[in-house]
């Protein structure tokens, strides 16, 4: 990806889109879907991001977790147990 490409970006939840954009002047992949995230708002849960280069013809999709809160890493060395 180059700077000068032109992008189009498009967000599904459910079937429905919830963002749809074009972007231009970005370096990089990662750059587009932290944008695309910030702009998502509300939205929570797995979002498909599908990226289209103008410029160059090709295609990316990637699937993301959205919003909502995440649980914070158990730490080394607990013990986790199942009620039966």
């Amino acid at each position: 990806m180059m700077p000068g490409d032109e992008i189009f970006a498009t967000a599904v939840q459910f079937g429905r889109t919830v963002y749809d954009a074009a972007f231009s002047g970005v370096g990089n992949l990662r750059q587009i879907i932290s944008q695309i995230i910030d702009a998502l708002g509300t939205v929570s849960g797995l979002v498909t991001i599908m990226l289209r280069n103008r410029t160059q013809g090709t295609t990316a999709r990637r699937v993301v977790r959205v919003g909502g809160s995440r649980r914070p890493p158990v730490p080394q060395g607990t013990q986790l147990t199942l009620a039966f």
